[in-house]
């Protein structure tokens, strides 16, 4: 099992980022880190004060390209489905899960426009872990969850 700490965040079964896929060049030299402060940012707007604790990769990203062929064959749009499950603490200091991700990226060729990158976090579920389970794990949250 891979494990990372990225942001304070860990993160577990990802691909090192010497093997990361060739197709998530956009997310940068650290595609961990891309992907925590998506993350971060986009649970800020659901929810008041979250704080990331874990993500864990549950499956292959989902990559839908196109490429421009009039343009040199290079690639003008990417959209990653990525499938993750994520451990964050909202305000009140209880414990929540199941976030599904989604990231896109677009390459404006044209250049009429700068690359734009956008990813959404859709919060499944509101769930809170149940309070006796979290007090009995103290700080080993993450060796019960992952």
């Amino acid at each position: 099992m891979n494990h990372e700490k990225v942001n304070g965040a860990d993160f577990y079964d990802f691909d090192c980022q010497n093997e990361k896929s060739d197709l998530l060049w956009f997310m940068g030299p650290d595609y961990l880190a891309f992907i925590s402060y998506s993350i971060e940012g986009l649970l800020a707007k659901q929810l008041k004060s979250p704080e990331l604790l874990g993500v864990r990769y549950t499956g292959k990203p989902q990559f839908q390209i196109r490429i421009a062929e009039n343009r040199d064959n290079k690639i003008s749009y990417i959209e990653i489905d990525w499938p993750m499950q994520v451990l964050f603490k909202d305000s009140k200091g209880h414990l929540r899960l199941d976030v599904e991700m989604n990231y896109k990226y677009w390459a404006y060729l044209d250049e009429s426009k700068e690359p734009k990158n956008e990813a959404a976090v859709n919060i499944i579920s509101e769930d809170r872990l149940k309070k006796n389970i979290t007090s009995r794990l103290k700080g080993k949250i993450y060796n019960w969850l992952f």
